[in-house]
């Protein structure tokens, strides 16, 4: 074991210590449960954590009475969505509070059964979060929220690391492997997402569990473990969210491509093959039936209609003319236009590297414009390496394969189940935020590492200390005005 830790290279310790500072900054820089969606994630925990079962989608309750009481004693409830409100720092409130609290048992924690939205989600996490939640010493409501916001904290530090090691399947040298880790640390979203209770950090741990095992299955083979990873991976997946679906195309691909070269026995392969397929195959079915049994939809709008939708679900047309906006502004070519208020800016720049707290928390709009400058030189350059380099991107076209797939599956059900939407509740809902996309962070640090790496060699350490002194500055930014928004 010692060893071992001896053999991890000193840019992985720096940047291991760098991530648990800033997990932590994250779980304490926004009150408890007012980050977005917070409160509906933490009534699924504890519902589950007190009755050993999920809510559902009617009910009595939404939130239990201790969490409702927690929220309004101490104005959290009413920061959400307003700006200038601020919780109450007051002692009288917390004395008027903690006498409360001493009189909540059992009962006053577990009837919070609904109706919530999220009862349409996988038990998986929820049922993480439950295990620190009935693990947390005490019985104060604030140190039970914080334990389940430790464990986002915990899969933060654990996607940065497995990106190292995604790079390091990547990349030979140490440097790229370090960019790419750091511009994953380094970005504000998932560091905000991972500080508060929400399944969305937990999916984009699974994702990139996945790119790692699937990498490694293309270029070493497909053993019984990897088999067993995949399919496992897949499951959890299924098992966490709606939109974890999407995992289950690559997981196909990845079989696939992991198939042995001509001349060798394929056959050994069909156990691993087999154990990955069923394991992802029964996880799909739990879901579906769970899901279904709590809300009569599975998974929401990823399955059977869109959120609080009815009626028609669009057509082939309609979904060009949507994408055609989203992605080029409005043109009525295309047909009518859909959501011309919501497009690439808002769903891949603005909420991807904004919108954070409880999704108040936003940035000037030149911010945005240099991001998206930014992203589109980058685009430019990655576009251009791969045109120039395609001859060593066809040699390793296999590995390459494996990352494209991840971000088509995920951003294909992302615009299906918008789309869905957009038209069920004409143009009014909006089905896309910026943190969809978290489980593609990997895949966002390697690409940042491939430009940098692929530029002219006097350029690489110029724009590679250039995008990190960037993404640290922003990091701290983005920590500095939300400790404003709500302690300021």
């Amino acid at each position: 074991m010692r060893s071992r830790l001896r053999q991890v290279p000193g840019p992985l310790w720096a940047l291991i210590a760098m991530t648990t500072v800033l997990a932590v900054a994250w779980a304490i820089a926004s009150p408890p449960l007012v980050g977005a969606d917070e409160s509906g994630h933490f009534a699924y925990v504890q519902h589950v954590a007190e009755t050993g079962s999920a809510p559902s989608s009617t009910g009595k309750r939404t939130l239990s009475t201790e969490q409702d009481t927690f929220m309004r004693v101490y104005g959290l409830d009413r920061t959400i969505g307003a700006l200038y409100a601020r919780p109450s720092t007051s002692h009288l409130d917390r004395d008027a509070f903690r006498t409360l609290e001493r009189g909540f048992g059992h009962d006053q924690r577990a009837d919070g059964d609904g109706p919530n939205q999220f009862a349409q989600n996988g038990p998986l996490y929820y049922s993480v979060g439950a295990v620190a939640y009935r693990l947390t010493p005490g019985g104060r409501i604030v140190d039970r929220v914080f334990a389940v916001r430790m464990v986002g904290a915990l899969l933060y530090l654990a996607i940065v690391v497995m990106t190292w090691f995604i790079a390091a399947e990547l990349f030979r040298a140490e440097w790229p492997r370090t960019l790419a880790a750091s511009a994953v640390a380094l970005q504000p979203k998932l560091g905000n997402v991972a500080g508060m209770v929400s399944p969305d950090i937990f999916l984009a741990a699974i994702w990139t569990a996945f790119a790692l095992v699937a990498l490694r299955s293309v270029r070493h083979g497909l053993t019984v473990r990897r088999g067993v990873l995949l399919g496992a991976l897949t499951g959890a997946s299924v098992l966490t969210h709606g939109r974890g679906l999407a995992l289950v195309v690559p997981l196909c691909a990845v079989l696939l491509l992991a198939l042995p070269r001509p001349r060798v026995d394929w056959r050994a392969h069909r156990r691993p093959l087999a154990i990955a397929l069923s394991l992802a195959a029964a996880a799909g079915v739990a879901g579906f039936l769970y899901t279904r049994a709590k809300t009569g939809v599975a998974y929401g709008g990823e399955l059977d209609q869109a959120a609080g939708g009815a009626g028609s679900t669009g057509s082939l047309h309609g979904l060009v003319a949507y994408l055609a906006t989203y992605y080029f502004g409005a043109y009525e070519a295309f047909g009518p236009v859909l959501a011309p208020q919501y497009g690439y800016r808002q769903g891949y720049i603005e909420t991807f590297f904004g919108s954070l707290g409880s999704l108040d928390v936003l940035f000037k709009p030149h911010v945005y414009d240099w991001l998206q400058f930014l992203a589109a030189a980058g685009l430019v350059a990655l576009w251009t390496q791969v045109a120039i380099f395609r001859r060593a991107l066809l040699r390793r076209w296999r590995e390459v394969a494996v990352l494209v797939v991840l971000v088509v599956s995920q951003v294909a059900l992302l615009h299906v189940a918008a789309y869905r939407d957009i038209v069920q509740t004409n143009g009014v809902g909006i089905l896309w935020s910026g943190r969809y996309l978290l489980p593609l962070i990997a895949v966002f640090g390697v690409t940042v590492a491939y430009v940098c790496s692929h530029l002219p060699r006097r350029a690489q350490p110029v724009v590679a200390g250039v995008v990190l002194a960037a993404g640290v500055a922003f990091q701290l930014s983005s920590l500095a005005i939300t400790l404003d928004r709500f302690y300021g």
